[in-house]
Order: structure tokens, then C-alpha cells, then sequence
């Protein structure tokens, strides 16, 4: 699964409820939409269940305090939707990952940088409630890596506080969670603190960090350092690696070949597809006939190997009414034109069985803000 951050750290745009029930038609894939979400969100975590459904966790209505404080089973079969637990604080643009016993460990999110806890949550699919993980209590910002072992690797995130003010938002440390006993013990800190990040892990086991950002606060303002260095974390060592610009960039998706593009930009100028090498350890330009980067796209790979890109942002909050479909084979780009409302941002994209593509809400284009969609629309590209 992969999920676009939909805010630089705690900033957010403003989304107001509005549902949207039309398909997306698209000339060359074949898009449905299959149902509709209880509530409509943008910014939320979703991840795929061992027995196909698709868990959806929190997100935002609005700017102002509009938070979703809910979950949603999805089946992306029929579309329906039913209740999945509540919330015991808000989770905007959090990591999501299934772990052994048939729970969801959710990581980061707490929308809004704070010296309040924000302590990671347990999904129980028996129960379909949320319990707090106390073992990792600064998870805002931070992101959530399966490891090969089972064992989840929490980068980043979390705040620095003195005498109650925050002072800083997006650390260097890194721990490792274990599911089975429920205990978190130390790793090698980050070369660069931030939060809000990506990461992914690769097919040699180790963890590619992105992106990201970290800042820093005083009575008056705060400002933050955009990360456009990525580093690698070693499972064996337990240390980081630079591994090269990755540029203010976001959305990594691992290809088929073990290589990892940079799907997505931070920034809302639209950029060129980078792909990071695991011979090299560095990002460089995809070959050949790339697809157009934006603010805002959700990526995947499809079943196929191709790329997705789907939506995104323009200058000027214009969505890009297109999916494009790259291939890293022969790098060239197909672009397919979408009709109808299209994500600006926030949307979530999950690969389903049979080469087919999920994407769940986001945000939309509005007359005055950005709104909310509760659509759920499979691809099949």
C-alpha cells in the first residue's frame, strides 16, 4: 500500500465534507467505482488484510479541527463498507502495517506536532478496537517498516520538548518493535532527523528513508528544513548509509528489479521521476520516457510490474486528470485522460489480486477549499 502525506508536518490544506458518487472514466483502463466510505477523508492510512479486505484509519474532514475518528473495513469485492473500532485520538497521513495475530500496528499521524504523547495504536481484528502501543510513545511524524523477520523498524517522527514547549519536531531515533513480545529496543539513529517521511523496505532486507522534514519552534514561529537527502538502514549493523538526493519528494515504491522510484513530490512544481539503484546506492533520472511527478499523486505497482501514477496536483491547486502507466522495462509511459472528479491529494492506493488497483477517498478539488471524498474505485489498468 501506498499512501501520499497530505500536509508538511502539522501544516494541513483545509478539506470540508462532500461525497462524490461518479465513476471515473478512463479511456484505455477499465475503472469502476465499487462503493462508497461511511465518512468521507482524505489523508487517512489504509492497508490489506491477510483475508483481502482493506482496513481504512482516520483522517481529516477539515483543516480546522474536522478529524475522522473512525475505522472502515472495506471489501473491495462489493464495495461495502462497515464499521471497524474508534479512534482514541486523531491519525492523519499515519503508516499502517499488518503484523502477526491478526492486527494493525498504526504509526505517526497525530496531526499536529505537540509535546502531548502520541503513543502508536494495535487494530484487533477480533475485537475491532484499537489498543495504545506503550512501548513507542512519540510516533507522530514517524514511519512504520515491516522487517523481514516480522519485526517493525519506527524511524523518526516525535517531538522535543523542554519545560512543556515543543522545541523540535522530527528526531533521529529509530527503534525496533517486536510483535511478539510487544517490546521496542533501540536502533541506529538517523543521519538526518525528520518526520513525515518515506520509507520502503528492499528486496535485501534493508530500509530506504525519503523525504521528509524537520523543524524547529521558539515563542514566536517555527521553521522547518525540507530532507532531500535519503539514507538506508542495515539490518545487520543496525547503522545508516547516505544514499544519495532523492530530491523533496515522497510516494517510494520498490519496482520488480529491486530498484525504487520516488513517485511523488513534496513540492507542487512537477518534477522528474527519479529511481533509486541498490548497485549505486543513488537516485538519478528514470530513462528514457518517464512519467510527470506531481504534488499529490498516488503510486503503486501494478500486478504487471508497470507503475502507477494516478491524479495529483499542478500549480495553482489544478488536479492532473490522468493515470500513468510506466513501464521500467522498456521506460516508456502510457497516459491514459480521467473524466469526472480526480484526487488533488490524500488519496490512498492499494494493490488488489488480478492486476487491479484500489483508491480510497482523498481530496478534491472544491469552489472554495478542497473537500473530501468518500469514493472507492478500482482500476484495473
Amino acid at each position: 500500500m501506498t499512501h501520499i502525506r497530505t500536509c508538511l508536518g502539522p501544516i494541513g490544506a483545509l478539506i470540508m465534507v462532500f461525497s462524490v458518487v461518479a465513476a471515473l472514466p478512463v479511456a484505455g483502463a477499465d475503472v469502476e467505482q465499487v462503493g462508497r466510505l461511511s465518512d468521507a477523508r482524505s489523508g487517512h492510512a489504509s492497508v490489506r488484510l491477510p483475508d483481502g479486505h482493506i482496513l481504512v484509519i482516520g483522517g481529516k474532514r477539515s483543516a480546522g479541527g474536522g478529524d475522522v475518528r473512525t475505522a472502515e473495513l472495506i471489501d473491495p469485492a462489493t464495495g461495502r463498507s462497515r464499521p471497524a473500532g474508534v479512534l482514541p485520538r486523531r491519525i492523519i497521513d499515519a503508516d499502517a502495517v499488518t503484523v502477526r495475530g491478526g492486527r494493525v500496528l498504526i504509526v505517526g499521524g497525530s496531526g499536529g506536532s505537540s509535546c502531548a504523547s502520541a503513543q502508536a495504536l494495535l487494530w484487533h481484528a477480533r475485537t475491532r478496537t484499537f489498543t495504545q502501543v506503550h512501548a513507542i510513545p512519540q510516533s507522530q511524524g514517524a514511519s512504520a517498516t515491516r522487517l523481514a523477520d516480522g519485526r517493525i523498524l519506527i524511524a523518526g517522527g516525535g517531538a522535543v520538548c523542554r519545560d512543556g514547549r515543543l522545541v523540535q519536531s522530527g528526531r533521529a531515533k529509530a527503534i525496533i518493535w517486536d510483535p511478539a513480545t510487544g517490546s521496542s529496543t533501540p536502533t541506529g539513529s538517523l543521519r538526518w532527523a525528520r518526520e513525515y517521511h518515506d520509507a520502503v523496505r528492499l528486496a535485501d532486507g534493508r530500509v530506504l528513508v525519503a523525504g521528509g522534514q524537520s523543524c524547529r519552534y521558539d515563542d514566536d514561529y517555527g521553521s522547518c528544513a525540507l530532507r532531500s537527502k535519503a539514507e538506508v538502514w542495515d539490518p545487520a549493523t543496525g547503522t545508516w548509509t547516505a544514499a544519495g538526493t532523492s530530491g523533496i519528494t515522497s510516494g517510494l515504491v520498490r519496482l520488480a528489479d529491486g530498484r525504487v522510484a520516488a513517485a511523488s513530490s513534496w513540492d507542487r512544481p512537477s518534477g522528474t521521476l527519479r529511481i533509486w539503484d541498490p548497485g549505486s546506492g543513488r537516485f538519478g533520472p528514470a530513462p528514457a520516457d518517464p512519467p510527470r511527478v506531481v504534488f499529490g499523486a498516488a503510486a503503486a505497482r501494478t500486478a504487471d510490474g508497470r507503475l502507477a501514477l494516478i491524479g495529483g496536483e499542478r500549480a495553482h491547486d489544478r488536479p492532473l486528470r490522468t493515470i500513468q502507466l510506466w513501464d521500467p522495462v522498456s521506460g516508456t509511459t502510457v497516459t491514459d485522460p480521467i473524466t469526472g472528479a480526480v484526487p488533488l491529494r490524500g488519496q490512498s492506493v492499494t494493490r488488489l489480486p488480478g492486476n487491479r488497483l484500489v483508491v480510497i477517498g482523498g481530496a478534491l478539488r472544491g469552489r472554495r477549499h478542497d473537500v473530501a471524498s468518500d469514493r472507492i474505485t478500482v482500476i484495473r489498468p
